[in-house]
């Protein structure tokens, strides 16, 4: 580093300080300014990341609600890859009503598996299922050891058995702890009962309701311990078991256990106690609770997302947009409340004939945001529900089981259609037309692809039957169209957003990169003019010194 003894100001650059010297030069403020020239461009390109990095934040945030928007439409829309049921509108829930206007659910409890066919049905339940209960005569401890030695093999009728071994060092809760290492095998588990402070029962219950314990006494031990008396019969029985018993529509049904399965077709039966007289009513219908809250959560997401788009089309009192308002003109923002808005309002094909969300009590306030008129919406759901079903979700019917959907991610023309289908001896379709035309559908085995530009863009079917006629129904609903087109928005990876945040973060990547080469360069050049400043006033102050020398000399001839 240079430096000079008379100083006027000092300048720091990136890796030195330089000490102006006697020049006159105001070198501090010329080398700033040259320097600050050079770096003119980095401090733009790094106001621009700082710009692009802000409105990755807000589509991230975009983004965000979008992605919870289409998980609310994800349970309204009968998600594709399938013909099974898929929606909250294939939720089924059971309500039950006592005949004496008790709560019916203290006597039974139900079970709806989804799509179960609407029904009613009347139950008595009889008695319910109970375990095999014993007893053992009674000891003054349950950790005394007993000194008895031998064993005796447990099991439950009709099924496998286990040999308890008793040594004279086991206490009551010893033998216990040996019959429940067997549980698993012989269906048999026991506990040690306080009956007093100074007695102590062993007790034996079958672990399954309905199944009746087995005991044979090899050695005499379980004689010992009360449990069988001298015939080999029970000493003590606790409680018999029973099989549950219930009438369904008069109908008699008898069961090991309190669950009954399979007997109804979709519908499980948890019994809890006998209703002693009493019927209970059970009428399976659709889960409309479920249907409003979801369609809640819809409107929920799409009004938390129509609060972000307003505040990023807000402008000031001068007409210029606010600082809040990160994509005020976006083409993505535009675009996609543009698809909101115009799928929002379609008017959807059903039974009923037209529907629309406004037809349902969801409609519109001065901002665009969705309003619920509970009234209308709860009369619809419960007097319509198959006509809600259909405004929201993709519906596919066929006269064949063979012919199933794979996918449906795009907009479909309602309607009903005809396919021709010739398949060979292998089971390939050869060839599909629907009306003569056979260009509408790409053929890979038994898949078929519905050809771009068609009416059936986007649709994938796979067909396992022989060549036949098959006859197909297609109806999109609101929030399976709404679905469809926000993927193509929001998805993490391919949608437009992921593309924009992309683009975005490789433009930040090369700014940042060229700032940095600026910079760099700026600084190097800042080196470069602190040595010349420095060689400057170096070769001004040695002239300076020269000088006074030379006019130390002159004065003195002078004098002489």
């Amino acid at each position: 580093m240079t430096t000079t003894t008379s100083s006027t100001a000092i300048v720091t650059g990136y890796t030195r300080t330089y000490v102006s010297g006697s020049s006159g030069l105001d070198t501090s403020a010329l080398i700033e300014a040259a320097v600050n020239a050079k770096l003119e461009a980095a401090t733009t390109l790094e106001t621009q990341v700082e710009e692009n990095e802000t409105t990755i934040a807000a589509y991230e945030e975009m983004q965000g609600y979008l992605s919870d928007m289409m998980d609310a439409l994800d349970t309204l829309r009968n998600a594709s890859g399938s013909t099974s049921t898929e929606s909250v509108f294939d939720s089924r829930a059971a309500y039950l009503t006592a005949s004496d206007g008790t709560d019916a659910t203290g006597y039974l409890g139900v079970t709806v598996d989804d799509g179960t066919a609407s029904q009613s049905f009347t139950i008595e339940v009889e008695q319910l299922a109970l375990s095999h209960k014993v007893g053992s005569g009674t000891q003054s401890s349950s950790d005394g050891a007993l000194d008895l030695s031998g064993s005796f093999t447990l099991g439950t009728e009709g099924g496998e058995s286990a040999t308890i071994t008793v040594d004279s060092g086991m206490s009551l809760a010893d033998i216990a702890t040996a019959i429940n290492a067997t549980t698993e095998t012989s269906g048999v588990q026991a506990s040690v009962l306080k009956v007093s402070d100074s007695s102590y029962m062993l007790v034996l219950s079958s672990s399954e309701t309905g199944q009746t314990i087995e005991l044979t006494d090899t050695d005499g031990v379980a004689q010992s311990l009360g449990i069988v008396d001298g015939t080999g019969a029970f000493a003590t029985e606790l409680q018999a078991a029973q099989n549950a018993i219930v009438t369904i529509d008069g109908v008699t049904v008898e069961s090991s256990t309190n669950t009954i399965e399979d007997v109804l077709s979709g519908v499980d039966l948890d019994l809890y106690a006998a209703t002693s007289g009493i019927s209970v009513t059970v009428e399976v219908e659709p889960d409309y609770a479920s249907a409003k809250e979801a369609i809640e959560a819809f409107v929920t997401a799409y009004n938390t997302y129509r609060e972000f788009a307003l505040t990023n089309q807000t402008v000031g009192s001068d007409g210029t947009p606010s600082d809040s308002a990160v994509l005020f003109g976006d083409s993505i923002l535009r675009g996609t409340n543009s698809a909101i808005n115009s799928i929002i309002a379609e008017l959807i094909e059903t039974d009923a004939g037209g529907l629309s969300l406004g037809a349902i009590g969801i409609t519109f306030d001065e901002n665009n945001c969705l309003v619920i008129d509970d009234d209308t919406l709860d009369a619809a759901i419960v007097d319509d529900f198959d006509s809600v079903t259909q405004l929201f979700e993709f519906q596919f019917t066929s006269t064949s089981d063979e012919l199933q959907v794979l996918r449906d991610d795009s907009a479909l023309a309602t309607g009903t259609y005809v396919l021709d289908i010739e398949t060979d001896t292998e089971g390939n379709i050869t060839s599909v037309s629907v009306d003569g035309d056979d260009t509408l559908f790409t053929i890979d085995g038994t898949v078929l692809t519905g050809a771009d530009g068609s009416a059936f863009a986007g649709l994938k079917l796979v067909y396992s039957g022989e060549s036949a006629t098959v006859s197909i129904t297609i109806s999109d609903g609101i929030a399976d169209l709404l679905y469809d087109s926000l993927s193509t928005i929001a998805d993490s990876s391919s949608g437009q957003i992921a593309e924009a945040i992309a683009a975005l973060e490789d433009e930040n990547t090369t700014k940042t990169a060229k700032a940095a080469d600026i910079t760099e360069r700026a600084y190097a050049y800042e080196e470069r003019l602190i040595d010349y400043y420095a060689n400057l006033e170096a070769k001004i102050a040695e002239a300076e010194a020269t000088m006074a020398v030379i006019e130390a000399l002159l004065g003195s001839d002078d004098d002489d």
